[in-house]
């Protein structure tokens, strides 16, 4: 298996996520002081080609954003699902508080952006709106992906 390499946040990677989290899903509703307090807990991983991110059935520690790259989500070791830059996964498990429902394989070298669970807990008890539009999301992901089953 590729390991993933961790590294800080760059000030081209941090500018990016300024930008980026605006426009992203439960991001959006943010302010930007509140988007600038989320940065400093994320952190970034550079991925090779193949690499596993998560595997089906494990704990949940981490969502994650494709900064860069691809990814294929495999459902019982089928491919249900790419997803590339710019969109997350890992989030159902998370908000679930269930194993991880697919593996995420890296399908292209990529850059991938976390944040860790109870950083996400702290974002969404500080801003419910947050957490109200993260589980809307999740909750179609799930039931797509139970469809595919």
């Amino acid at each position: 298996m590729k390991r993933t390499h961790i590294r800080p946040l760059s000030e081209a990677e941090v500018r990016w996520l300024e930008k980026g989290l605006k426009n992203l899903g439960f991001f959006s509703k943010l302010k930007v002081s509140q988007l600038a307090s989320i940065i400093p807990y994320m952190t970034v991983g550079d991925c090779a080609k193949g690499h596993v991110v998560v595997r089906q059935g494990t704990q949940a520690n981490r969502l994650y954003l494709i900064k860069k790259g691809k990814v294929d989500i495999l459902r019982s070791g089928k491919r249900v699902a790419a997803l590339g830059a710019g969109q997350f996964f890992g989030e159902m498990a998370l908000l679930f508080k269930q194993p991880r429902s697919a593996t995420v394989r890296c399908s292209a070298g990529c850059v991938l952006l976390s944040l860790g669970n109870s950083d996400l807990r702290r974002i969404m008890r500080q801003n419910p709106s947050v957490g109200r539009q993260l589980k809307k999301i999740a909750e179609r992901r799930r039931l797509e992906l139970e469809q595919m089953s």
